[in-house]
């Protein structure tokens, strides 16, 4: 009999779409109470925020997250139940989407 090693995974507990303006930032639903990292993908370049609380500015302000447009994976981030993610989109001209995987 052969072993099969399986990837390391995390159960998807809730997914959701968050659709992006350039002007100003678009918050999530906050996490449910099963939620202690989260997947984070986008065909178009954003920066992010993960917090409680998030103002377009903040989102913008240095020491943000910088999330690259079509990343394969996705980035993986630490999160407690509850926080959001806020998104903006880094050209003024350009709108889409950001997908986001609550992992347990």
């Amino acid at each position: 009999m052969s072993y099969w090693g399986k990837a390391t995974s995390s159960k998807i507990v809730n997914a959701q779409v968050i659709q992006l303006s350039s002007a100003v930032a678009v918050n999530s639903s906050p996490f449910t109470a099963q939620t202690y990292q989260i997947r984070v993908i986008s065909p178009i370049a954003t920066w992010i925020s993960i917090g409680t609380s998030t103002t377009s500015a903040a989102v913008q302000a240095a020491g943000n997250v910088f999330l690259a447009a079509n990343t394969a994976s996705g980035d993986y981030f630490t999160v407690t139940p509850g926080q959001t993610i806020s998104c903006i989109a880094l050209s003024s001209a350009t709108t889409g989407t950001v997908s986001v995987a609550e992992m347990s």
